[in-house]
């Protein structure tokens, strides 16, 4: 009997030791992974490519109450924490593991290979499941060609909100098209910039086609200008005026995104501007070539070679191959310019950087870095934000991979250019007066002479001139760059002429004798000359 109970105790105390060592609860101090869980029933975000089965991983966007699986393609086991990576544990099991979350915010799950804690280092593909969470949005009604969404090109972007669909009109381009939509837009001119604003976690592909839902040809496959999550244009270029052009847009991986909707437009770019004649780059920092007129700057990547420093590499978006350099004084905390690729040899297309560095060495300070990875025609916008009015900035032109590219830049804003009056003529009759705006420069400006002016200063002024004459009024703006002349001007002819005298007279009649009489004229045209003769009857009543 004692040898029994002996036996049965053992029995149950290796049970219970059994039972403790199935369902450990592990926590890995190595982290790696991360990711935002769906909002959407049926969304999956992958967490990690080369999970390790010894590190713990952070997922946001936890909502309690919803379900949700997280996989591992090499199976194993996961703990889920909650609160930070040794928190308390809100689910643990073998991989594939559903669990309904019980907090919301972020987990952190471990993952192992068994129950045991136990370890292994292959690479492995994690990713979460939003099993049960909210309703999958409505479908899209423009998820086939022919029930696109008809987009009317503009000077400006006017935003349409779009959401991803839900099923595959036709094979992608690039990518998996299975929650296409489509748009279409009759062009207005030969080239129309197509822009798109992605949420969070799309990444969107863009594709233009010509021609007719039954018969469609793709113009463009575009993935590298438009990132996930953030905003991209393509130019479509060779476009005949009046005809209808398509394009789809979709998420470039297979699964659901966590955040379905973007935004899009089109519009109609600006014209490419006439090359000015400038000089070319410089082919290093130091001899950077000064800019006074960046609107219709012409260059190419062609003839040089790399030149950079350790800073200049690592603030760089990209790699250096044939970089060349410019120099220019901002006029305003922001910049603004167009580019356009006119042709390349590659179609890795063009970098450019925006910074400072004293002496061309040392610390570098970045204010834009644009680098699509596709030679892309243009126009295409570029800002640069946090710049100093009156501070001297390089720009650092580069071809993507060594590409040897054409390009032309247009100015926006904030880059000193040259200096506009309009209207540059105007007739008008004696005393009346003209609005004369001036453009560009640095956007202060005086005025010369001062004979007719409401002002001598500012952007716009009034001339009123009473003789008749021709008269000639110059607005000056200083450009700020001591390597450039120092002011650039432009002038506005205005020539006033007689128009010729209508005029209208009355009296204050009738009158008895010995009363008075008032006599009353007015001249239209003269300015301030009353061209009239008195002449006139009296006619005397009682």
């Amino acid at each position: 009997m004692k040898n029994f109970l002996k036996s049965l105790v053992l029995i149950v105390i290796i049970n219970v030791l059994g039972v403790n060592l199935a369902y450990s609860q592990c926590t890995n101090s190595s982290s790696y992974g991360s990711g935002t869980a769906g909002t959407v029933s049926g969304s999956t975000v992958t967490i990690a490519t080369c999970q390790y089965q010894t590190e713990y991983s952070t997922v946001s966007g936890i909502v309690s109450g919803y379900v949700y699986t997280l996989t591992n393609t090499a199976g194993g086991y996961v703990t889920v924490h909650s609160g930070s990576s040794g928190g308390p544990v809100i689910a643990q099991g073998n991989a594939p593991l559903t669990f309904t979350a019980s907090v919301t915010g972020t987990i952190y799950p471990s993952w192992n290979t068994n129950a045991a804690c136990g370890t292994a280092s292959p690479c492995s593909t994690t990713s979460i499941v939003t099993v049960t969470g909210a309703p999958p949005p409505p479908p899209a009604t423009n998820d086939k060609c022919n029930t696109a969404i008809a987009l009317t090109p503009a000077t400006t972007c006017s935003s349409t909100v779009g959401s991803l669909g839900t099923s595959q009109s036709l094979a992608g381009c690039s990518g998996t098209a299975n929650d296409d939509v489509w748009y279409s837009f009759v062009a207005a001119a030969t080239s129309q910039n197509i822009s798109l604003t992605a949420s969070a976690s799309m990444d969107p592909v863009v594709q233009v086609f010509s021609g007719t839902c039954a018969s469609l040809t793709s113009i463009n496959c575009n993935d590298a200008a438009f990132t996930t999550g953030g905003s991209g244009s393509y130019t479509a270029t060779g476009l005949t005026v009046g005809n209808t052009y398509y394009y789809r847009v979709y998420d470039y991986y297979s699964g659901t995104p966590s955040t379905t909707t973007f935004t899009t437009c089109v519009t109609t770019p600006p014209p490419l501007p006439t090359c000015v004649g400038n000089s070319p780059p410089g082919n290093t920092c130091a001899t950077a070539t000064p800019i006074c007129d960046l609107d219709g700057y012409c260059g190419s990547t062609t003839g040089y070679t790399a030149n950079s420093w350790g800073q200049l590499n690592t603030a760089f978006c990209g790699s250096i191959e044939n970089n060349s350099f410019l120099t220019f004084v901002a006029s305003s905390s922001s910049i603004s310019f167009n580019l356009w690729v006119t042709s390349f040899t590659m179609g890795y297309g063009i970098q450019i950087f925006i910074f400072q560095a004293t002496g061309c060495s040392g610390a570098v300070s970045s204010f834009t870095c644009y680098n699509p990875g596709t030679a892309n025609y243009g126009p295409t916008p570029i800002t640069a934000t946090g710049l100093t009015p009156g501070q001297t900035y390089y720009m650092m032109i580069d071809g993507n991979s060594g590409d040897i590219v054409n390009y032309v830049i247009g100015a926006n804003s904030g880059v000193n250019v040259p200096v506009t009056v309009t209207p540059s003529t105007a007739s008008v009759c004696q005393g009346t007066p003209v609005n004369l705006t001036a453009a560009g420069g640095n956007g202060s400006y005086t005025w010369s002479p001062a004979g007719g002016l409401s002002a001598t200063t500012g952007a716009s002024v009034t001339a009123t001139q009473a003789a008749v004459g021709t008269y000639t009024y110059t607005a000056t703006s200083s450009t700020g760059n001591p390597l450039c002349p120092s002011s650039t001007t432009a002038s506005a002819t205005v020539t006033v002429t007689n128009c010729g005298c209508t005029v209208t007279a009355s009296n204050s009649g009738p009158v008895c004798a010995g009363g008075s009489l008032t006599l009353s004229a007015t001249s239209a045209g003269a300015g301030l000359q009353l061209c009239l003769d008195w002449s006139f009857w009296i006619y005397i009543w009682c």
